[in-house]
């Protein structure tokens, strides 16, 4: 009689949290961040400098 296999741990963790802030200029920014994946790396930092002066600029408005 053969003891049965212990089956492998999940290793993938949590489903991400896909909620966004319901602040519409503020999702728009999180969407923006998703081209980041397909842009060379040399451009990375050209659109997190944009996303942050948006943000910033979300923030002075009030949100609105």
């Amino acid at each position: 009689m053969t003891e049965p296999r212990a089956q492998p741990a999940d290793v993938s963790g949590p489903e991400p949290d896909t909620t966004r802030t319901r602040l519409p200029l503020v999702d728009e920014v999180l969407d923006s961040l998703d081209q980041l994946s397909d842009l060379p790396v040399t451009r990375h930092v050209a659109v997190l400098e944009a996303a942050h002066d948006r943000l910033r600029d979300a923030l002075s408005s009030g949100g609105t």
